[in-house]
């Protein structure tokens, strides 16, 4: 249980959020940011992943509401050695949207 914990928290460590142009840790996302980062992470994983795993944990998300939902950004991150964003390689990103409900209604 405390291995779960810890991969936990460092798998967390490495996901940061983008508020305007700043990107910030996501433990300072509110909750439901976190729940819908999460949502975008497994759809991303889902697709694009191998045994759980994808570029998606090491991502930057932004969080945009919609009129009838979110749109969640999800944008391939490089990253230094302590986990710091250092940039965004082109065209590696990913739209998803989620409705009220919390159900992946756009992938792309």
């Amino acid at each position: 249980m405390a291995l779960f914990a810890v991969a936990f928290v460092v798998g967390c460590a490495t996901r940061s959020v983008l508020v305007g142009d700043v990107s910030k840790p996501i433990r300072e996302a509110s909750t439901e940011e976190i729940r819908l980062i999460e949502i975008a992470r497994e759809t991303v994983t889902a697709r694009e992943g191998t045994n759980g795993r994808s570029w998606a944990d090491r991502a930057t998300y932004e969080v945009r509401r919609q009129t009838n939902g979110w749109s969640v950004w999800v944008l391939k991150t490089r990253r230094d050695l302590f986990g710091r964003p250092r940039g965004y390689p082109l065209h590696s990103d990913r739209w998803v949207t989620i409705d009220e409900e919390g159900k992946v209604t756009e992938y792309r």
